[in-house]
């Protein structure tokens, strides 16, 4: 579809907001709310494309789509919900239709995307936005597709380094992860700086001062040495996992990569030439969204009632069981990662999306109970029974 909306939004200031949307499944398309500086047309159209491939990787009947609001995420205040009243009024009839549904998203709440309805006129269904756990389970998957390629090259968890861009939800759940599995985190970095320990930083500790400090927690010099942001691709390591903003891999930094294995929990994070680099010098790169879905289908789960413990395990089997197949497949057909993945995952995607517009009675029902279950009509109790089984048996 490819259809990429402008507006603006924020008085005098003279702010731009986008909606890309990629691909339509029943007349939607989900993706979540960017409020950030590096928001552009042409990034925002490969999130969006992003999104219908993530969909379509783990077999949801979604479409795929991607906002943002062209300013700095730490704008707070009236300020901030002037923006976000501004934004949701300008793209009122897309959210009206039911063509666009927002969702979090780097520099966005779950209260933020609530304003930009309340501005449409309109009010969030119970189970249509992504909430943070989305973060966390993004970061189950970064590690249990990290983990999967260690594996594969033959590299130990256990003891193996591990560097992560960026400490937000996505990536300190990933660390939290990597950690618990008994591989050491040496270096990580937030938009105030770097911190690099070689012997492993004290992740759980680390995690904790985040949830008080946020992006400051790295200047605690307790945890390790401080260094530059831009150190930390080329810090020694054996995965290097970007979970910042889009394409932080780059033709400047992609030739000073130290890590064999590359593991996204951001999206978009390399451009055309760094993905280019990274695989002429043998560097596994796994595609953003074959990555990162976990993200996607963690939150999913979470709206049906089932309990976290078995949404992480259905994540991590998941994602892990995919990344190892993937790279089977592409070794045995002398393949891309990124060109069988992307072909795999539009396969699947307008598979699902045929299955969920059929006109059959049983696809009317099926649309019907989707509806039912958007609108919070379902309970949790009935729906946590099929939900365990429809995930962990019927995705790919």
């Amino acid at each position: 579809m490819n259809m990429l909306i402008e507006v603006h939004c924020g008085g005098a200031q003279d702010v731009t907001g986008y909606v890309a949307i990629d691909s339509l499944v029943g007349g939607a398309a989900h993706g979540g709310l960017r409020i950030a500086m590096d928001a552009s047309p042409d990034l925002l159209r490969r999130a969006a494309r992003t999104m219908t491939l993530k969909y379509g990787w783990v077999g949801l009947p979604v479409g795929g789509a991607k906002a943002a609001i062209h300013a700095d995420s730490a704008v707070s205040g009236g300020e901030r919900e002037a923006l976000l009243r501004d934004f949701g009024s300008a793209i009122a009839p897309y959210l009206r239709s039911g063509m666009y549904v927002p969702g979090e998203d780097m520099g966005s709440s779950a209260d933020d995307i609530t304003v930009v309805f309340r501005a449409a006129g309109m009010r969030p269904l119970p189970r249509s936005l992504m909430y943070t756990s989305s973060g966390l389970y993004t970061g189950v998957g970064v590690c249990a597709s990290g983990i999967a390629v260690a594996r594969h090259l033959g590299i130990r968890v256990d003891g193996m380094r591990i560097a992560i861009e960026g400490f937000g939800h996505v990536g300190s759940s990933a660390a939290l992860e990597f950690h618990k599995a008994g591989a050491r985190v040496v270096a990580v970095s937030t938009i105030a700086g770097g911190l690099r320990n070689d012997s492993g930083l004290d992740v759980p500790a680390l995690v904790e001062v985040a949830r008080s400090r946020g992006d400051q927690a790295v200047t605690d010099g307790r945890f390790g040495d401080r260094v530059p942001i831009e150190s930390v691709p080329s810090t020694p390591a054996d995965v290097f996992c970007p979970c910042a903003i889009m394409h932080t891999l780059t033709l400047k930094n992609a030739g000073l990569l130290v890590a064999r294995i590359v593991v996204p929990g951001a999206n978009v994070p390399y451009t055309e030439e760094a993905d280019r680099i990274l695989q002429a010098r043998g560097i596994v790169a796994i595609p953003d969204f074959v990555a990162n879905c976990g993200g996607i289908l963690g939150s999913s789960m979470s709206r049906t009632g089932l309990s976290h413990e078995r949404i992480t395990s259905i994540v991590s089997r998941r994602v892990g069981g995919e990344t190892t197949r993937l790279l089977s497949a592409a070794a045995d057909e002398q393949r891309t990662l990124r060109s069988l993945a992307t072909e795999t995952a539009l396969k699947r995607f307008h598979e699902a999306q045929t299955r969920f517009e059929g006109r059959s009675p049983g696809k009317v029902i099926m649309r019907a109970a989707v509806s039912a279950y958007r609108h919070g009509l379902v309970p949790r109790s009935l729906l946590a029974p099929a939900a365990g089984w429809y995930y962990d048996a019927r995705w790919r």
